[in-house]
């Protein structure tokens, strides 16, 4: 990694908004490549190529500096986070004109590393991690608007844990006379009832 372009501030504290997007990148493409989704690497690297591309010639057409345009781990953000809609970029610090055309390359790359699932699939598959885009450590930049405006869902499917937790206490609830006495299930247990009886809220 190059770190000649890293602010001093950040370089001294070791962490940052240039540091934590370089280090952010290069946990994606090793996350993707760790769970075998090795056309991702190449997806996310010809589209950060393709944002990259798309700066340097706004660049020459407003007679700016690259790096005044988009900087370079901004670039990574937005491969990261996928924002597909102009609005969803200038959320992140894309200003210049000319943005509905990232806007739409990246939309098309969202297309395929974040393919729609038929429900009957998303159901049956048991890791997240098969549509997640991104690793736990790159949800920091959230989605930016880009999925839920685009109106598009990702389909995470059912993680099933390998046993209970050890120090989880079931504590049902007792009903009232009104409602014919017993036991109740706890709040959180009728959430997941709902879940999987495939109840959604928006």
């Amino acid at each position: 990694m190059d770190i000649s372009g890293f602010p001093a501030e950040e370089l001294e504290t070791g962490s940052g908004e240039v540091i934590n997007a370089e280090r952010d990148w290069i946990r994606l493409l090793a996350y993707r490549r760790s769970i075998g989704r090795e056309r991702d690497v190449t997806l996310l690297l010809g589209l950060l190529h393709r944002i990259e591309a798309w700066r340097d010639f706004r660049a020459v057409a407003l007679k700016m500096a690259p790096a005044a345009v988009l900087p370079r781990h901004m670039c990574k953000i937005i491969a990261i986070s996928l924002p597909r809609t102009v609005e969803a970029l200038r959320k992140i610090g894309v200003c210049v004109t000319g943005a509905e055309d990232l806007a739409e390359l990246v939309s098309a790359a969202a297309r395929e590393l974040q393919p729609r699932q038929p429900a009957a699939v998303a159901t049956s598959v048991s890791s997240c991690t098969s549509v997640a885009h991104q690793p736990p450590a790159c949800h920091q930049y959230g989605n930016m608007g880009g999925m839920e405006e685009a109106g598009d869902e990702l389909l995470l499917g059912i993680v099933t844990p390998t046993g209970p937790w050890e120090h989880a206490v079931y504590k049902p609830r007792k009903a009232s006379k009104a409602n014919g006495g017993g036991l109740m299930k706890p709040p959180w247990e009728l959430s997941y009832d709902r879940f999987m009886r495939g109840t959604r809220y928006r």
